[in-house]
């Protein structure tokens, strides 16, 4: 399991690009952002045990999870990626 923590969602439609950022700064994230990235963890089970913090960026969805499951950021997500307490 991973832990997703955002930043201040919105209810418009997003881009379905995200970026992964520790911490999460002021940014905002469309919901749509988020749904797509759970969908997307749900399949990478290389995020299990992963804390991301997400808003919204320039990164494709699918990218940046599989990208976080190899421990590397996405075009715009440097150090966005940890490991939760015992995990």
């Amino acid at each position: 399991m991973s832990v997703v923590g955002t930043g201040s969602r919105r209810d418009d439609a997003g881009p379905g690009r995200v970026r992964f950022e520790c911490p999460v700064p002021g940014g905002r994230v469309p919901r749509d952002g988020v749904a797509a990235t759970i969908v997307a963890l749900l399949d990478e089970p290389s995020t299990a045990g992963l804390t991301l913090e997400l808003v919204a960026g320039d990164d494709v969805v699918d990218a940046a999870v599989q990208a976080a499951g190899r421990g590397e950021p996405g075009d715009a997500s440097a150090g966005a990626v940890g490991t939760t307490p015992g995990g």
